[in-house]
């Protein structure tokens, strides 16, 4: 069987793990798709090299392949996010000072309430500046979620700054922002180098959130189907091979490369394990959830996961409700992971 050669871009975070493994593991080869891999420094980046064809598909924040499509963005795409890569994977980080002021106005490693109830407390002194890797992202939306669960208002309360991932750990060094909210492990990299203790994982916010997607452009997606069939499904092998606990330190390693996250790997397999070293004197925050990679049935796009963004995003983006949640419906449709799967067993539900 002759491969069928698709590049994808990438960025450098632990839950780009299905895409590597597919890769160095064989699935995609295995599959028949000769997958090639191109990393990229930010969301930004990703966007536009989608948005003018440079790649037919990437590694995408969720919300990112709806404000594609929506034209938020230099360059209008129409995208279609027909996989899940991973369910949750970030964290929540404070500069030290900062984390040691929550941890006495009751903020817990785990207890997003208790933190939540924390922070709305410590920003009413003075207006906090948070990180994010991307304005249209997961991460802003579980920083507003946060900020709901204590009484505040993200909006009101924060500064929201946007950085690459990978550059969020020095933005909080340089004392440039006071939290920072993004993918494993660079919320990891921070605790590491002394700058920040970690909070909460984005699960404790909002437990098996769709984190990650493959984001796909439609044209693409209709002109080649058994391709994209192929993928999803090394994707999902990828899945449940990333599942297992034996794999996990090999993955790790596989990712720490400098191909790939170029990180130390015992700080990407905290986040594979959801064993986080949380400040300075080597505490441990356990979080088996904090990252799904072998995500079974949610591997397939959820409609109502879809419809629930949709109506969150509407008052930040400035777009009616009803267009959201009519390009989510499209862009989020399951019909084609559905079809690729089902030779695996791995069935909606």
């Amino acid at each position: 069987m002759s491969l069928a050669q698709v590049e994808c871009g990438f960025v450098a975070l632990t839950d780009s793990a299905l895409l590597v493994a597919a890769l160095e593991m064989g699935f995609a080869a295995e599959e028949g798709v000769d997958l090639v891999l191109r990393r990229e420094a930010s969301w930004s980046s990703i966007r536009d090299k989608v948005s003018l064809g440079v790649y037919p598909m990437a590694h995408m924040l969720s919300p990112l392949p709806l404000a594609m499509s929506l034209g938020l963005g230099p360059v209008p795409a129409e995208i279609l996010a027909p996989f899940v890569l991973g369910l949750d994977g970030n964290t929540l980080t404070a500069a030290r000072p900062l984390a040691a002021e929550l941890r006495d106005l009751g903020a817990a490693f785990g207890d997003a309430e208790a933190t939540a109830h924390a922070i709305v407390r410590r920003s009413r002194r003075d207006r906090l500046r948070v990180g994010v890797p991307y304005p249209h992202s997961m991460h802003r939306e579980l920083v507003r979620l946060l900020m709901e669960q204590g009484g505040g208002d993200a909006d009101r309360d924060f500064d929201m700054v946007v950085a690459p991932p990978s550059l969020l750990s020095e933005v909080l060094m340089a004392g440039e922002v006071d939290l920072v909210m993004v993918g494993e492990p660079w919320g990891s990299v921070a605790v590491d180098r002394g700058a920040a203790d970690m909070l909460l994982t984005g699960a404790a916010i909002r437990r098996r959130s769709r984190e990650k997607v493959l984001g796909v452009r439609r044209d693409w997606a209709e002109a080649n189907p058994r391709t994209l069939e192929r993928l999803m499904r090394a994707l999902a092998r990828a899945g449940a091979w990333a599942g297992r606990p034996e794999s996990l330190q090999v993955l790790a390693e596989v990712l720490g490369l400098p191909t790939y996250l170029d990180c130390p790997s015992p700080l990407i397999e905290q986040a594979l394990r959801g064993a986080f070293v949380i400040d300075g004197h080597g505490h441990v925050g356990q979080d088996p959830d904090a990252l799904v990679l072998d995500a079974g049935p949610a591997f397939i796009p959820d409609p109502a996961e879809a419809l629930w963004l949709a109506d969150r995003v509407s008052v930040p983006w400035g777009i009616a409700g009803s267009e959201l949640r009519r390009a989510a419906a499209a862009c989020f449709a399951p019909e084609a992971a559905t079809a690729a799967l089902e030779p695996l067993g791995i069935l909606p539900g």
